[in-house]
């Protein structure tokens, strides 16, 4: 048990662990192949960080690392996509209807109130609640599993690059952002 083996398991969803170290366990012969799935500690997400989320709503989308779960998932500060409120469905229509995803735009109380009839509450300046989700500076802080998201190619639309600087949260303010996807620069420009 070295120090990097340490970190490995550490990072590693399912392994529990205290402050004084990883808790030793005998693990059944059935739950070996689910053991297999690590975190390379060379490549593993951190706070701070930037990560493309790959599954659900907000797939493709580009979020800041705000942290890391000790349960082995990552809490990603993301522009919000927000679903107005579904109309019941009759018995008549069971099939889904595939429909585009919302557009991503800045958490605004005012708007969602008005918009969305929903109440967002304010919680600290620029920190709302609505709807059991926490909105900061704008922003949703969201929780994903480490499968869901990647460090891979980390270019962002436009769009969401200047959607982000307009939040003005402090953390994004400080970090480095990723290049937007559309800036090419050819050589002499």
């Amino acid at each position: 048990m070295n120090e990097d083996l340490n970190c490995l398991l550490k990072r590693t969803p399912g392994i529990v662990w205290q402050w004084n170290g990883v808790i030793w366990e005998q693990v059944d012969f059935g739950d070996w192949t689910k053991m297999l799935t690590m975190v390379d500690s060379q490549t593993s997400i951190g706070v701070g960080k930037w990560a493309r989320v790959c599954r659900g709503l907000y797939k493709g989308d580009i979020g800041y690392v705000s942290a890391v779960e000790n349960w082995g998932g990552v809490s990603l500060l993301l522009v919000p996509r927000l679903q107005p409120p579904q109309p019941l469905r009759t018995s008549a229509s069971k099939r889904k209807h595939g429909t585009a995803p919302p557009e991503p735009e800045l958490f605004d109380p005012i708007a969602v109130r008005h918009n969305y009839g929903w109440d967002p509450v304010q919680q600290a300046d620029s920190h709302y609640k609505c709807k059991n989700v926490v909105f900061k500076h704008g922003l949703i802080i969201k929780s994903f599993d480490l499968h869901s998201v990647s460090l891979n190619s980390i270019y962002m639309p436009t769009n969401l690059f200047y959607l982000l600087h307009r939040s003005h949260h402090p953390r994004l303010l400080a970090s480095k952002f990723p290049w937007p996807l559309e800036w090419t620069f050819e050589e002499g420009e």
